[in-house]
């Protein structure tokens, strides 16, 4: 399935993990310039910075039981307001991705993602949800066939995956920034034999990973490296936090006039062959865009021989031999993809549409 960030993973150079926060913003800018103090170590090595006995529901010094670790974290953080800062680096591929995202409730959030100038942008209040994408020079404005889920913008499945996969261990006691207690768990071996599914790596090795987990039982950190693959030669970090609860607020977007006004949107209908793309909304997509298209079991590309305009469709099918893609028209023959994952790049590297697991 299509990786919503291939347009920002597909950067030359690797990003570095930031890690910015930021309580009450509507500043487009790179988020990460704005370091209110959230990405502060925490007091480490006092036995006595928690308050007597008391741990995170799941954590003591004999055990960590991941499964109330997990549920804990997301029962409390329900319907909650905080920011998210997550980044990755994959050294072997050279490629890396930041995200900063603010988060109200259970649909509203300002999210920002990328690498160096190449940022997307997603806001949404719950019903209406709006896309930019920079490349630091240029704009351009989409609109989402569907919201991406908080789940996603929180970065849910990352935590879970971690946090289930991996065998950690009482390390100590600390204090967080806000004087909330909490305790730090490490740890350097998998919880399994079977490994972990998160951005398709094989064969982990080599953990070394921590956690600081607030006695509320909400993780507040958590950063990882390993080496991954059958010979060990991949090489991955990761880091997450959690900052400013009940304290994040998210204004409405500065762009989200434009946005609706300009930004490419597209309506979907399933024939007996194909799903139908009409573009219903947005300024023209210049000649020899590239229209990248993933399904269940393959993935195409197609370069748009003219100017893509509101009226104008597509249909992607799925046959036996593999994608086709015909355009204002239907295939003759062919079956309905159970999802399609789309993108459109024109031809100086602007992403001008971009929509994930889309479905009649």
């Amino acid at each position: 399935m299509l990786d919503r960030r291939r347009f920002i993973s597909g950067a030359s150079a690797v990003a570095a993990v930031v890690v910015a926060g930021c309580a009450e913003s509507s500043d487009d800018s790179d988020p990460s310039s704005d370091d209110d103090g959230a990405g502060d170590e925490t007091e480490t090595g006092d036995d006595e910075a928690t308050d007597g006995d008391e741990y995170p529901p799941g954590i003591d010094e004999e055990s960590v039981d991941q499964q109330q670790v997990i549920e804990t974290h997301f029962d409390e953080l329900d319907g909650q307001s905080a920011t998210y800062d997550f980044g990755f680096t994959d050294t072997s591929l050279e490629m890396g991705d930041e995200q900063h995202a603010m988060v109200e409730g259970d649909s509203v959030y300002h999210e920002w993602y990328g690498v160096e100038e190449k940022v997307i942008m997603t806001w949404s209040d719950g019903s209406d949800v709006y896309s930019k994408a920079t490349d630091g020079q240029r704009e351009s404005y989409f609109i989402p066939l569907e919201h991406p889920e908080v789940s996603d913008v929180r970065q849910d499945r990352f935590v879970e995956v971690m946090v289930e996969a991996l065998e950690f261990e009482f390390e100590e006691r600390t204090t967080l920034p806000d004087e909330t207690p909490a305790v730090v768990i490490t740890a350097e071996e998998l919880a399994g034999e079977g490994g972990f599914q998160w951005r398709g790596v094989t064969d982990v090795q080599d953990v070394d990973a921590s956690a600081t987990v607030g006695t509320d039982g909400i993780i507040r950190s958590i950063e990882v490296a390993f080496t991954y693959g059958s010979d060990g030669d991949g090489e991955m970090e990761a880091t997450y936090e959690v900052s400013n609860i009940n304290e994040t607020t998210v204004e409405e977007s500065e762009w989200g006039e434009e946005a609706q006004a300009n930004g490419v949107a597209f309506e979907v209908d399933e024939s007996e062959t194909a799903l139908s793309f009409e573009m219903v909304n947005g300024d023209p997509i210049a000649t020899e865009s590239m229209l990248a298209v993933v399904t269940e079991v393959d993935d195409a590309v197609v370069t748009l021989e003219s100017e893509l305009t509101t009226g104008d469709t597509f249909s992607v099918s799925q046959t036996e031999t593999g994608i086709d893609v015909v355009m204002n028209g239907e295939p003759d023959d062919g079956e309905v993809p159970d999802f399609v994952d789309l993108e459109i790049i024109e031809p100086d590297d602007l992403l001008r549409y971009q929509a994930g697991y889309v479905t009649a």
